[in-house]
């Protein structure tokens, strides 16, 4: 939230001079604060203290927009680093990260964060395997326990595959343009058409029928029945993959 209210603000939606910086340590404070009172859930979140949506490698980042500063560079740099390879999407775990280290990269100029950005692209590309029934790449995720492939914008491949679109004038042309025949063939063949409409379902298996489709994930709303969508998933008895075939 302090970082949106900060983009608007710089990009002329509203006049402020607001210091956040004061309320962002605070936030950071009391989060270490309230771990430390809740053994159970400062176990839970051990490892986790690093993600960047959950944790405080988002604080970091922008503790370091707001006072620049070695020891806050340091600290996140050696956040963004444990987190390469980790499979859980935006929140948890590598997907985030990899954002974060390209920021910092677009910030600073400095080499460091651009050779970490390309360490987390390795990672993530290796995590897009090709499936032989759905005739695509997808990604496999361990999420609470649970492995299954995934196409959503927080834990599936959307998720995967932003952070390398966001920083593609970084990459080889090579790996664009297989990163381009990639995006475009999971998004032909698994999407879900009717009576003109198409949605996503977040977990594209074509041997069951979705039973829910996270919208927010694929249809930039967060109410299902304002998506141009809603009608397909109303019609749940005659839904239908439409597939295209795979280059």
């Amino acid at each position: 939230m302090i970082r949106a209210l900060i983009y608007l603000a710089q990009a002329g939606a509203f006049e402020s001079k607001r210091d956040y910086l004061p309320a962002l340590r605070e936030l950071r404070d009391r989060d270490r604060a309230e771990l430390e009172r809740n053994p159970p859930l400062r176990q839970y979140m051990a490892h986790e203290l690093g993600c960047y949506m959950l944790g405080e490698a988002g604080i970091l980042l922008l503790d370091w927009k707001l006072a620049p500063s070695d020891e806050i560079a340091r600290q996140l740099h050696d956040t963004i680093e444990n987190r390469i390879g980790d499979p859980r999407g935006l929140a948890w775990g590598a997907s985030g990260t990899t954002l974060a280290a390209l920021f910092m990269h677009e910030w600073t100029g400095e080499p460091r964060w651009q050779h970490l950005f390309f360490r987390h692209c390795d990672a993530l590309w290796n995590q897009c395997q090709y499936d032989d029934d759905l005739r695509c790449f997808l990604r496999t995720h361990d999420l609470y326990r649970v492995t299954e492939k995934e196409i959503g914008a927080l834990d599936g491949f959307a998720g995967t595959v932003f952070p390398l679109i966001r920083g593609r004038y970084l990459l080889a042309d090579d790996r664009v343009a297989e990163l381009v025949r990639r995006v475009v063939q999971a998004l032909n063949t698994t999407v879900l058409c009717e009576d003109g409409f198409s949605n996503w379902p977040n977990i594209p298996e074509h041997h069951r029928r979705p039973s829910r489709c996270r919208y927010s994930y694929s249809t930039a709303t967060a109410r299902p029945e304002s998506s141009t969508a809603w009608p397909i998933f109303q019609a749940t008895k005659s839904r239908r993959y439409c597939s295209a075939p795979a280059p």
